[in-house]
C-alpha cells in the first residue's frame, strides 16, 4: 500500500476521533450543567491529538505530519463554509435554530427550547421549531454549535458535512486498497463514489443531515467487513471502534438512523452467530454472549447515555422514545404527490425511482411522469437539488440501478453456477446480505420513495461498483462515467451559490455598519426561517425586532430576513 492512502487513512482517523470527542464530552457535560464554550473546540483539538500522538506508533516526523493534515483540513473546511450561506428551507429553520440555541447556552437535558429562548437575552421572532429541537436527535448540531461557538459564525456548522465526506473518502479507500491491492488507483474512484453521491453533493452546504447520515451508515457497514475480512487483532479493534462511531453518530443525527444502522447490524450479528455455532458449538454460547454484551452495550451508551436528550427525554414526555415519528403527528403530511395517496410503499417506490427527477407535494399540480433509463432532459437537471422528491437520486439512477441488479444476479446466481465449489467466506455472505437487507428496505420501508430518507437504495449499485474492481474492461469505464455524471448534476448550483453568498455577506456588513448609526428592524418573510436570524448577530448587526410585517428594504432579495432602517 502506498505512502498516500496510508497518509489519508491516518488523517482521516483523526478527523474521525475528533468529531467523536466533540459529541461525547460535549453531550456529558450537559449532564453536569454545562454549556458551549468558545473554548471547548480547542480543548477538544488537544485532547484528540494528544491521545492519538500518545496511541500511534509512527515515527514523530509522520506523526508531526498527521497532525498538519488534520489542521489544513478541518481549518479548510470551517473556513470554506463560513464563506457559503446555507439557503435551504430546513436548514434555516429548525436546523440553524437547534444550533444557534446550543452555541448560546442551550442545555437540551434541562429544559426545552421555549424555555431557554424566554430566558435568554436572545432577540428572535418567528417559529422557535420546539416540536422538532426538543425532539429530535442533535448529532450533527451539537458537532457544528462548537464549530459556531468558536469562530463566531453558524455557517462555519455545515463543516461536519465535508469533514465527514473527508473522513469516509479516506477510511474507504485505505481498505479497498488493503483488501484488493492489485486493482491500482481504482480505490481512489471507488471511495470517491461511496462518499460523493447525490445526497451528500445536494446537501454539503446546508444543515441538512441525511448526507452525514448516509456516510456514518457506510462506516457502520465497512466497520463489520473489517472486523469479518481482517486477521489481524489490531485491524479488528479498530473495526469495532469503527461500528462503535457509526453506531453513537447514526443514533444521535436522526431517529431513523438508529434503525438503518440497527438492520444492518443485526444482520451481520445474526451471520456470526450462524456461523459460530456450525464451526464451533461448544464456544458458541460463551460468543453469542460476549457479542451481545458488546454490541448491547454501545447501543445503550450511544441512545440511553449520549442519546438522552431527545431518546429519553421523549420516553419520559410521550410515552414514545422516537417521538414525533410513530406518533400521531405525520411529518411528511403534504410532502408526498397527490397520486400517491392511497399507494402502497412498495409501489411509490417503483414510481418514484422510475420517473423523471422532479420536486412534488401536493400543493404542486403535477404528477410523477415515467420515463425511459437513462433518458433526461433539461428539466429533470434543473430539479437536481437538497430537497428532490421524485427519482431524487438522479437522472440516470433508474438505468444504474437495473444495470446494477443484472450484474449482481449476473455474478451470484449465473456464475455462481458455474463456481460451485468455490468456498464463500464469512464476508462474502455480508456482502450479499447488505444487497438484499438494502433492497428489501428499498421496496418496503415508509419513505423510501423520497431518496434522502432511503440512503440505502444507493448500496445497490454501490456493490456493483466494488465487484467491477475485478473487471478490466470498457465496461467499469463507463458506469464510473455514468455515475460521476449522474452525481454530479446536483452539483449545477454551487456557482450561483457561492455569488449569492458573496452577495448577502456584502449586505450583512454593510447593515451592520449602518446599524451602528441608525435604528435597525427586522422582519421575516416567513415564520418558519427564523433560526436566519443568527447570522445578523454574527455580523454584528444591532436591531430590534417587530411583529408587525412590513416591506423593506432588506439584504435579503430571496433569503429569509427583511430589514428596515429608521433615521429618528
Amino acid at each position: 500500500m502506498n505512502k498516500l492512502n496510508q497518509k489519508l487513512y491516518k488523517i482521516s482517523f483523526l478527523l474521525l476521533f475528533f468529531l467523536t470527542i466533540c459529541l461525547l464530552c460535549t453531550k456529558l457535560l450537559f449532564y453536569f450543567g454545562g454549556k458551549e464554550s468558545k473554548y471547548l473546540f480547542l480543548v477538544y483539538i488537544a485532547v484528540s491529538v494528544i491521545t492519538r500522538w500518545l496511541l500511534c506508533t509512527d515515527s514523530v516526523k509522520d506523526k508531526i505530519s498527521n497532525i498538519i493534515g488534520f489542521i489544513i483540513v478541518l481549518s479548510g473546511t470551517i473556513f470554506l463554509n463560513i464563506n457559503v450561506f446555507d439557503y435551504s428551507y430546513d436548514g434555516i429553520g429548525y436546523h440553524e435554530m437547534g444550533i444557534g440555541l446550543l452555541a448560546h447556552g442551550w442545555n437540551p437535558i434541562k429544559e426545552s427550547a421555549d424555555v431557554f429562548i424566554a430566558n435568554s437575552r436572545l432577540n428572535l421572532l418567528g417559529n422557535s421549531h420546539a416540536v422538532w429541537i426538543d425532539h429530535y436527535a442533535s448529532g450533527t448540531w451539537t458537532i457544528a454549535s462548537i464549530f459556531y461557538a468558536f469562530t463566531g459564525y453558524i455557517e462555519s456548522g455545515k463543516a461536519i458535512n465535508l469533514l465527514s465526506i473527508f473522513i469516509l473518502f479516506g477510511m474507504i479507500n485505505y481498505y479497498f486498497a488493503r483488501w484488493k491491492n492489485h486493482y491500482k488507483g481504482y480505490n481512489y474512484v471507488f471511495a470517491f463514489l461511496c462518499t460523493v453521491n447525490p445526497i451528500t453533493l445536494s446537501q454539503l452546504f446546508t444543515n441538512y443531515v441525511d448526507g452525514t447520515l448516509i456516510l456514518f451508515l457506510e462506516l457502520g457497514i465497512l466497520s463489520w467487513f473489517v472486523i469479518l475480512k481482517e486477521e489481524e487483532k489490531q485491524e479488528r479493534l479498530k473495526g469495532v471502534f469503527l461500528l462503535f462511531c457509526s453506531i453513537l453518530f447514526c443514533s444521535n443525527i436522526k431517529v431513523t438512523g438508529l434503525f438503518f444502522i440497527g438492520v444492518y447490524t443485526i444482520a451481520a450479528f445474526i451471520i456470526i452467530l450462524v456461523y459460530c455455532f456450525k464451526k464451533n458449538k461448544k464456544e458458541f454460547k460463551g460468543i453469542a454472549i460476549r457479542l451481545t454484551a458488546i454490541l448491547g452495550a454501545m447501543v445503550l451508551f450511544s441512545v440511553c447515555i449520549i442519546g438522552y436528550a431527545p431518546y429519553m427525554t421523549n420516553l419520559v414526555q410521550h410515552s414514545n422514545p422516537v417521538y414525533p415519528i410513530l406518533s400521531e403527528k405525520d411529518i411528511l403530511a403534504g410532502q408526498n404527490p397527490i397520486s400517491f395517496e392511497g399507494m402502497g410503499n412498495t409501489q411509490k417506490a417503483i414510481i418514484s425511482l422510475f420517473s423523471k427527477v422532479d420536486n412534488i407535494n401536493v400543493n404542486v399540480d403535477r404528477e410523477p411522469a415515467l420515463k425511459i433509463p437513462f433518458s433526461i432532459s433539461k428539466s429533470e437537471i434543473e430539479q437536481c437539488f437538497y430537497g428532490t422528491t421524485i427519482a431524487g437520486f438522479g437522472p440516470w439512477f433508474s438505468g444504474i440501478l437495473i444495470v446494477s441488479l443484472i450484474y449482481l444476479f449476473w455474478i451470484f446466481v449465473i456464475q455462481r453456477k458455474e463456481r460451485q465449489k468455490e468456498s464463500i467466506d464469512i464476508a462474502k455472505v455480508y456482502f450479499i446480505v447488505v444487497i438484499l437487507v438494502s433492497a428489501g428496505l428499498t421496496l418496503f420501508f415508509e419513505g423510501s420513495w423520497w431518496a434522502r430518507f432511503s440512503m440505502y437504495e444507493y448500496f445497490i449499485p454501490l456493490a456493483m461498483l466494488y465487484l467491477l474492481g475485478e473487471d478490466k474492461g470498457l465496461l467499469k469505464v463507463i458506469i464510473c462515467l455514468l455515475f460521476v455524471v449522474n452525481n454530479f448534476f446536483f452539483c449545477r448550483n454551487y456557482i450561483d451559490l457561492f455569488r449569492s453568498s458573496e452577495y448577502l455577506r456584502t449586505n450583512l456588513n454593510y447593515v451592520s455598519d449602518i446599524s451602528k448609526e441608525e435604528e435597525i428592524e427586522i422582519s421575516l418573510s416567513m415564520a418558519d426561517w427564523s433560526g436566519s436570524q443568527f447570522n445578523l448577530m454574527d455580523y454584528g448587526v444591532v436591531y430590534s425586532i417587530t411583529n408587525d410585517e412590513f416591506e423593506g428594504g432588506g439584504i435579503c432579495w430571496g433569503y429569509s430576513y427583511r430589514m428596515l432602517t429608521e433615521t429618528e
